[in-house]
């Protein structure tokens, strides 16, 4: 919240972050990427990765059954740990 608040009122010259708080501010303010880090490791760029997590004994098999429940996330702006899991609920209709 401090870093949107600096963003938002002009305070920061650049800013150095994560892809999802990149976004999230982006998608807010009017901001350039300079640069982005490319992985050592190769790879594909544009994937990601996030995980929904139900006991084994859950009666959720797909989107749907999610429809008006309750969901626990790290965090509203954690990328992989909720923003991710959000997007694809919204292109699910859930």
């Amino acid at each position: 919240d401090a870093l949107a608040e600096a963003v938002a009122q002009n305070r920061l010259d650049f800013v150095i972050t994560n892809p999802g708080q990149s976004v999230s501010l982006a998608r807010q303010y009017p901001l350039a990427w300079l640069a982005t880090l490319k992985s050592p490791a190769g790879g594909d760029n544009l994937a990601i990765g996030a995980a929904l997590v139900v006991r084994a004994h859950a009666p959720y098999r797909h989107w749907q059954d999610l429809e008006g429940q309750p969901v626990a996330a790290v965090s509203e702006n954690a990328f992989g740990g909720y923003l991710a899991y959000r997007f694809e609920a919204d292109e699910q209709g859930v």
